[in-house]
């Protein structure tokens, strides 16, 4: 193979290994903190201060 074709495969490895460090960082942050909660809005029926029966 010719020079030029070896450099291509070794940098579009080097991007694909890249690649796999970015996602796999990205997977271990999601496992760690995982995801956004977002507050439940208060419930029309009954007033948010009296406890249920």
């Amino acid at each position: 193979m010719s020079e030029l074709t070896l450099t291509v495969m070794r940098l579009g490895f080097l991007a694909v290994l890249w690649l796999f460090v970015i996602v796999a960082i990205q997977v271990i942050r999601s496992d760690l903190f995982g995801t956004k909660v977002n507050p439940r809005p208060a419930r029309r029926g009954r007033d948010a201060g009296t406890p249920a029966p």
